[in-house]
């Protein structure tokens, strides 16, 4: 992944988490992926992606290497089985972390 590919990720994943209101990022989303794969849904709010192990921070590669799939529970909605989406994982005021999946903007390389 390009320097230029990561900032725009991770302004997706900013603007998407901006737009809902319960999702205030208290940092820089971390383990971002450009491009994921959405494979399915494991249940109604269960997406299942498969992550680009080329694209995962040094330390991860050999893990998403072994298991691309991971299993997103925050998504949004206009995201469906064979559509490519950013995913990353992002820290929110009082609620914790885990990782989002949005959509790629139109335009984004």
């Amino acid at each position: 992944m390009t320097t230029k590919q990561y900032r725009e990720a991770v302004a997706a994943i900013e603007a998407w988490c901006k737009k809902r209101k319960n999702l205030k990022l208290t940092q820089k989303p971390r383990h971002v992926h450009p491009r994921a794969y959405v494979v399915g849904y494991a249940a109604s709010k269960c997406l299942i992606v498969a992550r680009c192990w080329a694209d995962s921070e040094p330390h991860l590669k050999n893990w998403d290497k072994q298991y691309p799939l991971h299993t997103i529970n925050e998504f949004d909605e206009s995201l469906k089985p064979g559509d490519w989406c950013i995913t990353g994982y992002g820290s929110f005021e009082h609620r914790g972390g885990w990782a989002v999946a949005v959509p790629i903007p139109k335009g984004q390389s």
